[in-house]
């Protein structure tokens, strides 16, 4: 199985674009296939294997050291059972790492996006980011007037899954175009033991195993439209944070509802915004408008709630499964959607 990968990645790695030609169709289908099968069951899936896989994980640990313990002084016992636990272990992680890479996992060789999509990155001048930047700001504080609102100001978008439909049409609404964006339903699944992804700082997951695309619901209402696109956007095989990400926006931007386009600009603002130096960022700033700051500020403290060591394990894990999948900037490949929405910018002249 090991050599099999090793061999399928170095074919993709010199050759993306004929595998990607002949993977990506399927690996779409076999996505969607599997995101119909399971979309009968109204809760994630992806969730509950976890569970079990963790539950089973710590039951074969506890009956592993009771056996090491009535081993007693034999060592050749001791050897055989750490022997034979490794054993099962390695087969088990090189299924699932063979099972992952031939259902999805190969997406991550396909030509860059800023090729397939004629979106040339090169380095852009801190003047020209200011001014995108400017543009999305205005984009957002324009769009945030619109926007639904509770009695206290706060964005009222409802839940994921009223949220899932309107994502679809924003992706169908772009398939009109280019049907690389079609084929997005079923609708996302909703999370439901939401702390524990809040902890760990996880937004959402893609499962290729399932083909769900789960979403925390625990999140400011002005994230949601662009985490379910993002997720979204991983099952239709774009596989890198910063494509999946540039991926959402077209989709948000696309629809034709304010809070979708509202979710596109905001988070492209904060992307861009983050690129800029301190002093360009502060005065960029002083023209955001009052809702946006506020929601701005909602956001910040969303995500301060839930600072600790947790959610540092979980930006750790979640940074070297990037790596691991040839994503050297780890969780820092997120921002790099700031080159190509510059890219567009340089293309079309406004996003």
């Amino acid at each position: 199985m090991f050599l099999g990968m090793t061999m399928a990645w170095a074919i993709a790695l010199l050759w993306p674009s004929p595998v990607s030609s002949l993977f990506l169709p399927f690996s779409r289908t076999v996505s969607r296939m599997l995101a119909y099968l399971f979309s009968v069951l109204p809760f994630s899936v992806f969730e509950w294997i976890v569970l079990c896989l963790v539950l089973w994980g710590l039951f074969l640990l506890a009956r592993l050291i009771l056996r090491l313990i009535r081993a007693g002084k034999r060592g050749v016992a001791r050897r055989s059972l750490l022997a034979r636990a490794a054993a099962s272990l390695t087969l088990a992680v090189a299924a699932t790492a063979f099972c992952f890479t031939f259902l999805w996992g190969l997406n991550y060789a396909a030509p860059p996006l800023s090729e397939t999509f004629d979106l040339p990155v090169e380095p852009r001048g801190e003047e020209f980011l200011k001014e995108a930047t400017l543009q999305l700001l205005a984009q957002a504080n324009r769009l945030s007037e619109q926007v639904p609102r509770d009695g206290e100001g706060r964005p009222d978008f409802g839940t994921v899954e009223q949220l899932g439909r309107p994502a679809i049409d924003a992706f169908n609404a772009l398939a009109e175009d280019n049907d690389r964006f079609g084929g997005a339903s079923p609708p996302v699944k909703t999370m439901t033991f939401w702390i524990v992804p809040s902890l760990l700082n996880v937004a959402g997951i893609y499962f290729p195993f399932t083909g769900e695309s789960n979403v925390n619901p625990d999140a400011p209402d002005s994230t949601l439209p662009f985490t379910i696109c993002h997720e979204m956007a991983h099952r239709l095989g774009f596989a890198p944070e910063d494509e999946a990400n540039y991926v959402a926006f077209l989709a948000c931007r696309a629809s034709d509802l304010p809070m979708f386009r509202y979710a596109a600009y905001l988070e492209a603002f904060l992307y861009c915004g983050n690129a800029l130096g301190d002093e360009t960022r502060r005065e960029v700033m002083q023209q955001a408008g009052p809702p946006v700051r506020a929601d701005i500020a909602l956001m910040r403290e969303h995500y301060m709630k839930y600072e600790g060591p947790l959610r540092q394990i979980g930006e750790s894990i979640n940074h070297g499964y990037l790596v691991m999948m040839g994503q050297p900037e780890g969780v820092g490949s997120y921002g790099m959607v700031v080159d190509l929405l510059l890219a567009e910018y340089a293309k079309e002249g406004r996003l």
